[in-house]
């Protein structure tokens, strides 16, 4: 494990001093020679080092909820791109800002209808969890408050 783990700052720091090189004699656009390299070593250590997992012993584990995970996806990435580029935009001025929002509303509201379906039998998010009132609001107050 040792070695392993100086194997990796070593890399870092060779990465380090060629995209420093790469920078001083070439161009400023060639660090990311530094990335490919490093995720290079990454990957080989990590095949050698890493023991075999065995299957995933859960059906759970196994089966993933992909329909919730893809709308979940939706719904942040467009809520990404809607908080991030909306001052550029002029916030609901814009018809992308105003697209976006209405996908991120539709991809959430679709993610909770299809979470709470039968059709769902390996839930990503366990609505019951927010089933009384008092669970519901607490939950939403402490998400509003950080």
């Amino acid at each position: 494990m040792m070695i392993s783990s100086v194997r990796l700052y070593l890399a870092s720091a060779a990465g380090l001093m060629l995209s420093g090189f790469l920078t001083d004699r070439l161009s400023w656009r060639l660090i990311c020679v530094r990335n490919i390299l490093l995720a290079i070593v990454a990957v080989r250590l990590l095949r050698s080092n890493f023991p075999e997992l065995p299957e995933a012993a859960s059906l759970r584990l196994g089966n993933a909820d992909y329909p919730g995970l893809t709308l979940v996806a939706i719904g942040f990435l467009s809520l990404q791109v809607v908080l991030s580029r909306g001052h550029i935009d002029e916030w609901l001025g814009s018809p992308r800002i105003r697209l976006l929002t209405v996908v991120s509303t539709a991809a959430f509201m679709a993610f909770v209808l299809w979470e709470l379906s039968a059709k769902d039998r390996y839930p990503l998010l366990d609505m019951s969890l927010l089933g009384t009132a008092t669970r519901w609001r607490r939950c939403s107050s402490a998400s509003l408050r950080g």
